[in-house]
This record gives C-alpha cells, structure tokens and sequence, in this order.
C-alpha cells in the first residue's frame, strides 16, 4: 500500500491538487500511479482510499479519493501527517 498525505480542506471538484503541496516536489507520482498498489490518502487523522491523476492540460496530480470511504478506515489518534510519501520497504530475504 502506498501511502500519500493529501491535504482534505483544500478540495476542488472532488479532487485534492497535489503537484502544488510543497512537500511533493520529488514525489514520483507517475511511477505510483504505475504500479496498480492501493492508495491511502491521509490528513492527520482522516484517511481515505483512492486513486492518482494526471490533468492533461496543466499536467498536475491530483488525489481522487473516494470519499465515501473516508470513514471506513479507522481513525489513529495523533496520525502523523506524512511528509511526501512512504514507499513500502520490502522485508530483507
């Protein structure tokens, strides 16, 4: 799973631009969006499921979350809010 800090109040159409967040200058999110891995958008403690995209015309990514499970993923008090995003580490052999 891949998870990605998405900033909730800052939604337009939906949609969470995150090409701007400052903390996502080196994010590679064409090669996340790439690899098919389920998405977690977090903000503090909010979380919700949801897939990358790309704007055609300005070229920026957005977090799509899907809203309606915004409230499925159990809230973790004092959920650090993720600076970029967390690759999963794969377990040494």
């Amino acid at each position: 799973m891949i998870i990605i800090q998405a900033d909730f109040n800052n939604v337009s159409r939906g949609r969470v631009n995150l090409t701007r967040m400052r903390r996502h200058r080196d994010t590679p999110f064409a090669e996340l969006a790439r690899t098919g891995e389920p998405i977690l958008f977090v903000d503090y403690e909010e979380a919700a499921y949801g897939r990358l995209e790309r704007d055609p015309t300005t070229g920026d990514w957005y977090a799509v979350p899907e809203w309606e499970t915004q409230h499925q993923v159990a809230p973790i008090p004092g959920r650090p809010a993720y600076e970029g995003y967390r690759r999963r580490v794969a377990a040494p052999a």
